[in-house]
């Protein structure tokens, strides 16, 4: 398992692709969401498919630092909850019928809202993101036996 390619790493959450239980090292947590992303940049349809393993890869990932998996929970709403605010804000204004978005951002009670809840948002996705690239605890934890290679990616 210590000499795992990239792509190996990348691969595992696909093998457990709704495997919610136990626990994600941080290389196969960490390649699995560099795939992600280049996946988000080849097409949306990529992104549909690997919805699913990327949820459950971070639960995992989650586990491993014997946190809850309910934590993705706040992920998701950190990086959905600015985009829906700020689309009902403009369909308030009637920004969106006018196309003065630009304005709309700039101005008006909702913007403060706005403003603040994507600031608590990219707090929420900052401090998840610290503990992401934390080490998992070491030995089984309540969320099952530590995983197989936890090491840092080197090439071999």
């Amino acid at each position: 398992m210590a000499n795992r390619k990239p792509l190996d790493w990348a691969l595992v959450p696909l093998q457990k692709y709704a495997d919610f239980s136990g626990r994600a090292s941080r290389p196969e947590y960490w390649w699995f969401t560099a795939l992600t992303f280049l996946a988000s940049l080849v097409g949306g349809f990529l992104l549909v498919v690997l919805f699913v393993p990327s949820l459950a890869v971070t639960v995992r990932r989650l586990h491993d630092l014997d946190r809850s998996g309910r934590w993705v929970l706040l992920h998701i709403a950190g990086m959905l909850l600015p985009v829906v605010l700020m689309v009902g804000i403009m369909s308030l204004s009637g920004a969106i019928q006018t196309g003065d978005l630009t304005s709309t951002l700039a101005e008006g009670s909702g913007v403060i809202l706005f403003w603040a809840v994507l600031a608590a948002a990219v707090g929420l996705n900052l401090m998840l993101l610290y503990w992401y690239a934390q080490p998992g605890t070491p030995g089984p934890n309540r969320f099952g036996p530590a995983p197989e290679d936890d090491q840092p990616f080197t090439y071999s």
